[in-house]
């Protein structure tokens, strides 16, 4: 009787996905592909002036989510900015919490002009997916 439930139980051992307990707070690289297109998705929408997306975006308690939607168009169409990521990179990680750095680039469409920073954000797991709670700059504009 004990043979077959010693066999029984090495089988569903070998079924077992492997687990690194050395890296057991580390995101799949999915999850990390998640959070990043949810930055990436933040800043298109605001680019594209879709606020409503924009907000989707943001935790519920991020201090970004307060602002006045009419002032916030009126913003958008008198500067015309575009938003990108570039080289965005985890540096710090947890199963519910991520925090990526990366380059932000800002291009008023109206004016020109083009400005450079370095920025990180934190984004947290919610129901839904990811959600930005905050951002900082890291650097001036250049």
């Amino acid at each position: 009787m004990k043979i077959p439930v010693i066999l029984t139980a090495l089988c569903l051992l070998a079924a077992c996905k492997p687990v690194n307990f050395a890296a057991r707070n580390q995101l799949s690289i999915e999850d990390r592909a998640n959070a990043v297109a949810t930055l990436r998705r933040n800043a298109a929408a605001y680019s594209a002036g879709d606020l409503k997306t924009f907000r989707s975006t943001l935790d519920e308690e991020s201090p970004d989510l307060e602002f006045d939607m009419e002032e916030e168009e009126a913003r958008l169409a008198l500067f015309e900015p575009t938003i990108g990521v570039r080289g965005a990179r985890i540096v710090s990680e947890s199963p519910g919490k991520v925090a990526i750095r990366y380059e932000a680039t800002i291009e008023f469409r109206r004016t020109g002009k083009r400005s450079v920073m370095d920025a990180e954000s934190v984004l947290l797991r919610t129901k839904t997916g990811w959600a930005i709670t905050s951002t900082r700059f890291l650097s001036r504009p250049r």
